[in-house]
């Protein structure tokens, strides 16, 4: 909704991988919708040199619920964060094909900053929230704090909660990584309620709208 107001490119795609790596904190569980992962989606090639299997093993277990990946997308367009809007050859897979290579970039951070692939580790809650909150804190120092004004500290926070709601619901370790975000942006967790609060809003009244339509 407000993520126009980020003003660099640097900042639009690092708003990304943060949303990115949120909407990967939870560990999968039984029962929820999540993207299906194919062997048309493991990257090979000189690129990520003694990474890629690496990457590719962390994309069967860094996944996604089918929402957050949508609202990933919708940001993403949102704030034109490619700069394809403006390409007069844009295809609508480009987007798909520009986000495919932002995750692989994520998940090759994530990799290089926690030096771990196994399972059993990443599938521990605990572990896996403080393994990406040591990626979004590599992420952070890499464009510098002090390049983010306060008016877009703010909109990447209430984005976030957004993200975290795509599935109707914040859980804790959504709630602890936008808290973590919080603290490096000096912003005070009462933004975070006020955030849900008005998020939870705009969701009602979406589906109120929607409820009406198909009457």
């Amino acid at each position: 909704m407000y993520l126009k107001m980020l003003k660099s490119k640097e900042i639009k795609l690092a708003f990304l991988e943060i949303a990115y790596l949120l909407s990967v904190c939870d560990v999968k569980q039984d029962g929820e919708e999540y993207d299906e992962v194919r062997e048309s989606d493991s990257i090979s090639g000189s690129v990520y040199g003694d990474k890629v299997k690496g990457v590719n093993k962390l994309k069967q277990v860094l996944v996604r619920k089918t929402a957050e990946s949508a609202m990933l997308r919708m940001y993403a367009e949102e704030m034109d964060a490619f700069g394809i809007d403006n390409d007069q050859n844009y295809v609508r897979d480009d987007y798909e094909n520009k986000i495919a290579y932002l995750i692989d970039d994520s998940i090759k951070r994530f990799l290089s900053v926690n030096e771990t692939t196994n399972e059993k580790i990443l599938n521990t809650q605990s572990i896996r929230t403080e393994f990406i909150l040591e990626t979004i804190d590599n992420i952070l120092e890499e464009i510098g704090l002090e390049s983010v004004s306060p008016e877009e500290r703010k909109v990447i926070v209430f984005e976030l909660v957004g993200m975290a709601y795509a599935d109707n619901e914040i859980s804790d370790a959504e709630l602890n990584v936008i808290e973590h975000v919080c603290n490096r942006f000096d912003i005070d967790n009462d933004f975070i309620d006020e955030s849900k609060e008005i998020v939870y809003q705009m969701v009602k009244l979406q589906r109120q709208g929607l409820e009406l339509i198909e009457e």
